[in-house]
């Protein structure tokens, strides 16, 4: 028989009454139907007081953290284009991402990129590439005018010494938006690793910079560029981002100059070489107003005063006002005039239009030997290279430096030299670098969910990104700014020659100064903790050192001397306001492979009188003793520095203090002193004093840019002290009074306690003095003459060792029998005692129930009599 399939009874949904009204009004109102928490309000109430606190809290700090200081935009409204630095060490892809990024928003391809490269990105913004190498003169000089870093990382070798001192040079005149690209990822084979690998960078990155610092990645390399995708989306970031105004930039005026040109005349040069030239300069001004007339720094060049300023139309202007969404092919322009693109060039009474070479019919002659062809490019001479070149011992090792073969205590860096560039690469190593393989496999997990969902993440993060930035209101006032247009400086009276070797396509940085820079005084400055360790600080203590300092765009080098170990280090320079960077350098030379950062700080005060003291300890011993006043020699050698101190504390070892008083005729340099105790022969007496000491006063500032281009990057300055010796073989002989003698003491005799009679007899006999004296050795004619013994005799020794050995093992053996009989006899007692203690007990059980019955019949008798009486 087939079941019956059970029909299940339909629900019927209630149309009238309180809950269908209810539900009604809801629908109405435009209420969800899942809307708990108007449904259920308790539900939803606090329930804990203590985590509704901690909620609130950090809530708070998060909102706190996002607060900044408003500070006056003075961006006029045609600002001038975006200074962006492409810093990295060598050989780690700079060039090629500035032309993979110029291809991006031009579409023009860049051969060699030769000083500044400006662009228009947007319909109100322009953009100026620059690169920044190795150089740390470069470094510096690109630090205050950048807006935008782009610091390459190689993922390949990890972080390199140069984008730590980058960094610290950052630090010094305000930190400009730094974002990270991390380069050489298709090296890595192993996805793990390659997922490891950029978490290590990204976090190490975050340390250095601040958390949540945007890092690209550029996976890999087609056709010797990166992948178009990874540059736009690279170049969207660049596009909309919003700059902070940084102080120096915003308290001065500058000039990134993208153009030089001689305007002397060229019969004057070929008849006097060392002629003051008269150099025109082209670029955009930044920062504040520029004077006409005025006095500019060239960094690397020196001071020069303006002849005249002009006003130049803009060779890279902004699009049209109209409304668009995106550039035409004949907006996207591009001006790099110093690496020969761009087409024109705007001079003051001349346009320059620089022809494609498909509209000229001239062949270039190149020479056909490649011989010939590396001698043309070749700038230094053989002796030069062969002075400049260093000995390797091993096939594909690093070079030998003299400076390595020194202990290095604290070491920061790694250096490996690199094969394929021919160089020595400075891997910065960190403290858990050892263990990097031991991982947990949790954090594995993360790192693969993490990167799992990157490629998901990256089109919602930067679609993110961008509505943040164009939504974001602006926070900053807009201030009076004066017009930005094309400047063209001409500086006149220039004192050094121009040569015709002279390194034209280096950047040129010129900045107005201060009125009264030229003044000179003492600064006090206060050293960051930026020092490297080991070494550097073991060779700079207590001599002569050079620093190079970069203030108000000059470059300095101090000599100073260190005094002891105290925190203020006050170098000779320039009148400089308060609060203004300060960087030291201990070598501007490319070839060191330390840390070149010697120290960063701030400047706190001026002082043109400022004594610099050391500490001086004299010692002296006394010789005569009485009850509080003691005598003194050994600590002046004349009555007359005696008087200078007289009244000057004193103290001993032991920490008596005391007073000098008068001095002595005789021995020379005595002196009377009153202490508050009475002192020993044995102590010590010491005055601390304080020494001035004079400093060497160097101002110079570094006029090296001039130099030819195999010089420039290999110029130093003066060596120190040390250095000079190492380089003459000359060794060190030290001070004999700064060596370490044998310290040589006198026994030290007490005299015996002396207590008197009276003490003697109250005292217990434990205490009391002990008058005899201890045993000694017994005298020879006093001691026991040995009995030596006859055969006989020893026959009954050996007899009667043998009978006693006997009885005591008899002995030994009855009294183990007798406690063994000992031990049987308390167990039998003990279980006497037992059934003692039961038979007692039951015989008191038997009593007991005896009695109880007795008395159950007493108390039964005695009702009877009551009831019968009643």
């Amino acid at each position: 028989m087939e079941e019956k399939v059970q029909k299940q009874r339909k629900h019927q949904q209630k149309h009238s009454g309180p809950k269908a009204q209810k539900k009604k009004l809801r629908k109405q109102a435009g209420a969800a139907d899942g809307d708990e928490r108007k449904r259920n309000p308790k539900a939803f109430a606090v329930q804990s007081a203590v985590r509704m606190a901690k909620t609130f809290h950090r809530a708070q700090d998060i909102k706190a953290k996002k607060h900044h200081i408003p500070v006056v935009d003075r961006t006029p409204l045609e600002p001038p284009p975006v200074v962006i630095v492409v810093m990295g060490p060598p050989k780690v892809g700079k060039s090629t991402l500035i032309r993979c990024l110029i291809k991006n928003f031009t579409r023009q391809k860049l051969g060699d990129i030769c000083g500044p490269v400006t662009i228009v990105s947007g319909k109100k913004r322009r953009l100026t590439f620059m690169e920044c190498n190795n150089d740390i003169n470069t470094m510096i000089d690109l630090a205050k005018v950048a807006d935008l870093v782009l610091m390459l990382i190689d993922a390949s070798f990890g972080f390199e010494m140069e984008t730590f001192e980058f960094l610290n040079i950052c630090q010094v005149h305000g930190f400009p938006r730094i974002m990270g690209v991390l380069t050489h990822l298709d090296s890595f084979k192993n996805n793990k690793t390659l997922r490891k690998t950029k978490k290590n960078l990204k976090h190490r990155f975050w340390t250095e910079v601040y958390q949540g610092a945007k890092l690209f990645y550029l996976s890999g390399m087609v056709y010797g560029e990166y992948q178009t995708q990874e540059v736009k989306n690279l170049g969207r970031f660049i596009s909309v981002m919003k700059f902070r105004p940084l102080v120096w930039q915003t308290s001065h005026p500058y000039v990134l100059v993208d153009r030089m040109e001689d305007l002397t005349d060229p019969e004057k040069i070929r008849t006097e070489p060392k002629c003051d030239r008269t150099v025109s300069l082209y670029g955009y001004l930044r920062g504040t107003h520029l004077k006409n007339k005025g006095q500019v720094h060239v960094p690397g060049v020196g001071d020069f005063e303006v002849s005249d300023v002009d006003f130049l139309p803009d060779p890279c202007p902004l699009p049209d006002a109209q409304k668009k969404r995106a550039l035409n092919e004949k907006e996207r322009l591009l001006y790099a005039p110093m690496a020969g693109v761009g087409g024109v060039v705007y001079d003051k009474d001349a346009v320059y239009i620089d022809l494609p070479a498909s509209h000229v019919h001239q062949q270039q002659v190149l020479p056909t030997t490649e011989l010939v062809q590396s001698l043309i490019d070749t700038h230094a001479t053989l002796d030069a290279k062969m002075a400049a070149s260093k000995v390797s011992l091993f096939s594909g090792s690093g070079t030998m430096d003299p400076e390595g073969a020194g202990e290095q205590s604290g070491v920061q860096e790694e250096s490996v030299w690199d094969s394929n560039t021919n160089r020595e690469r400075r891997r910065v190593l960190f403290p858990g670098d050892a263990d990097d393989g031991s991982a947990s496999s949790s954090e594995d997990d993360d790192e693969e969910e993490e990167e799992s969902d990157h490629d998901e993440e990256s089109g919602e993060d930067l679609s993110a990104f961008l509505k943040e930035a164009r939504g974001q209101s602006e926070k900053t006032t807009a201030g009076g700014a004066p017009l930005r247009k094309r400047q063209r400086l001409e500086e006149t009276g220039a004192t050094a020659e121009v040569p015709a070797f002279a390194d034209s396509e280096d950047e040129l940085e010129v900045s107005e100064e201060e009125e009264d820079e030229e003044t000179e005084d003492e600064d006090s400055e206060e050293e960051d903790a930026a020092e490297d360790e080991g070494k550097r600080a073991k060779e700079k203590e207590m001599n002569e050192e050079e620093m190079e300092e970069e203030e108000e765009g000059e470059y300095v080098l101090l000599s100073y001397l260190r005094v002891v170990t105290v925190d203020p280090y006050r170098p000779k320079g320039p009148i400089t306001p308060q609060g203004t960077g300060f960087l030291a350098l201990q070598s501007v030379a490319g070839v060191k492979a330390n840390f070149r950062i010697a120290a960063t700080g701030v400047v706190l005060d001026l002082d043109k009188s400022v004594t610099i003291v050391k500490k001086l300890k004299l010692i002296g011993y006394p010789y005569k003793i009485f009850k509080n006043t003691s005598f003194v020699k050994g600590m002046f050698n004349t009555v007359l520095e005696v008087a200078k101190f007289e009244g000057a504390s004193v103290r001993t070892v032991s920490g008596v203090r005391g007073q000098i008083k008068k001095a002595l005729s005789t021995p020379p340099g005595a002196f009377r002193a009153t202490f508050e105790d009475r002192l020993l022969m044995s102590d010590i007496v010491f005055l601390r004093s304080w020494y001035p000491v004079s400093v060497p006063q160097l101002y110079n500032p570094i006029t090296s840019l001039l130099l030819p281009v195999g010089q420039k990057d290999g110029w130093s300055g003066m060596r120190t002290l040390g250095q000079l010796k190492f380089d003459l073989g000359i060794h060190n002989k030290p001070n004999p009074d700064s060596l370490y003698k044998p310290v040589v003491r006198a026994p030290r005799h007490f005299n015996p306690l002396h207590i008197p009679k009276e003490l003697q007899k109250a005292l217990p006999f434990k205490s009391k003095p002990k008058q005899q004296q201890a045993k000694g050795k017994t005298p020879r004619d006093l001691q026991r003459p040995k009995v030596i013994r006859e055969p006989h005799e020893r026959k009954v020794a050996a007899l009667l060792h043998a009978l006693r050995t006997v009885h005591n093992h008899k002995r030994k053996k009855a009294h183990s029998v007798q406690h063994a009989r000992h031990k049987e006899f308390l167990q039998q007692k003990e279980k006497d005692e037992e059934a003692k203690m039961k038979r007692q007990k039951e015989a008191r059980k038997r009593l007991y129930r005896v009695m109880g019955q007795t008395e159950q019949k007493k108390q039964r008798s005695s009702l009877k009599g009551e009831q019968k009486d009643s």
